[in-house]
């Protein structure tokens, strides 16, 4: 079974620090895969994915019994077409100015620069210009 551990050792052999984020987030990674194992594994849990699973197939077959079969090997080659005609395609609306807002001044422009790290410590820079 491997774990953050054995590549914390393997830097540690070699004289490299593994770095407390690195070594923070391999050991949150270990604690949750460890977890996930467990609950999986657990009857409950197999009990729910098979009731899924048959639901699944019910509702399958449900909609093939009302829509007709979909997913179906060589299903497109049929003799049978259920559309008689192409239908006309749907235009795309038209955008324009809104007349009320067509000579009014802007008050404020705002630039979003997106320079928020990774670290919870950095400093947020939002620009406000008049």
């Amino acid at each position: 079974m491997l774990d953050g551990n054995i590549s914390q050792e393997a830097l540690g052999k070699n004289g490299l620090s593994p770095g407390y984020f690195n070594m923070k987030f391999s050991n949150k990674m270990d604690d949750d895969r460890v977890k996930k194992i467990e609950k999986t594994s657990l009857p409950e849990t197999k009990r729910r994915r098979l009731f899924l699973k048959q639901e699944r197939a019910n509702q399958k077959d449900a909609s093939e019994v009302s829509e007709g079969s979909t997913y179906q090997s060589e299903i497109g080659l049929g003799a049978e077409a259920d559309i008689e005609s192409i239908p006309d395609p749907v235009s795309k609306p038209k955008f324009g100015a809104v007349q009320k807002l067509k000579n009014t001044r802007p008050l404020f422009i705002i630039f979003d620069l997106e320079t928020i790290g990774l670290n919870k410590l950095s400093p947020r820079m939002f620009k406000f210009i008049p």
